[in-house]
């Protein structure tokens, strides 16, 4: 059901559920449950470990060129960018306003490997969205 969750064009999660309980009737799950297990921290790592594990094992993609670049060739290059979620009616209000879930990732350009690099920080009131750098700025080297 998460990897469905995953590839649907579903614009949100209770349209996903909706969807989802036409198609596959006789297991019907409840909204609550579906967002329940969602918090389970178990599964969050045991994701990211996968996650971690798969990137770390691709081979070069056929249409990466670093390594015909000299300077490039014996290290790893990332690009990255931060992506921001419309805000739901059930996040925690800061200062008064609901604000927006933002996400950073990466990609090797090597093998083109996609990995969650971190959430934004809403603590301490932050009014405005956190930027890219400041996230990686509060990361360790081994992140």
């Amino acid at each position: 059901m998460g990897i469905e969750r995953s590839i649907k064009e579903c614009r949100t999660g209770r349209g996903f559920l909706q969807d989802w309980a036409m198609v596959h009737s006789e297991g019907a799950i409840g909204v609550s449950h579906f967002f329940e297990t969602l918090k389970s921290l178990r599964r969050l790592n045991l994701i990211t470990e996968l996650n971690t594990r798969v990137a770390a094992s691709m081979p070069s993609h056929e249409d990466s060129q670093i390594e015909d670049l000299q300077d490039l060739s014996k290290v790893d290059v990332y690009a990255g960018d931060g992506h921001y979620h419309k805000t739901s009616t059930h996040e925690r209000p800061i200062k008064g306003k609901r604000r927006a879930v933002g996400h950073f990732y990466t990609q090797n350009l090597r093998t083109h490997a996609l990995t969650h690099l971190t959430s934004a920080d809403h603590e301490g009131g932050r009014k405005k969205a956190e930027h890219d750098m400041h996230a990686l700025k509060r990361m360790t080297t081994e992140q």
